[in-house]
């Protein structure tokens, strides 16, 4: 959105299939969040919620009349979740810049080279 301030929406969606002799409906799950990056590295700080329109609901159906059997199922694994996450960078930068440093074999290959 800008340079501080982002944004993200993901799902998925499965479409209806069989799993042996039960055949299963679509289903899929809409997930979205934000997230602002705070002043002076001071970390981010995350909004998200996870299967926004509860519908990851498994529905199955399985006939088979030959062998009188007949079942219809029907699992709620859905379940809106909201998340506030903040996290934040620690540790002595300079430090990270200083490992980045070129070795005496490297040396010795640009002269080779």
């Amino acid at each position: 959105l800008n340079e501080t301030l982002s944004a993200e929406v993901s799902g998925f969606y499965q479409s209806a299939g069989f799993f042996g002799t039960a055949r299963f409906k679509a289903l899929g799950a809409l997930n979205a969040g934000i997230q602002k990056k705070l002043k002076k590295n001071y970390g981010k700080l995350r909004f998200s919620v996870d299967d926004i329109f509860t519908t990851i609901k498994y529905k199955t159906f399985v006939d088979r009349p030959e062998q009188h059997f007949t079942t219809r199922s029907d699992y709620n694994f859905s379940q809106r979740t909201f998340k506030l996450t903040y996290s934040r960078n620690f540790g002595n930068n300079s430090l990270k810049e200083k490992r980045n440093r070129s070795t005496g074999s490297e040396e010795e290959m640009q002269r080779v080279k």
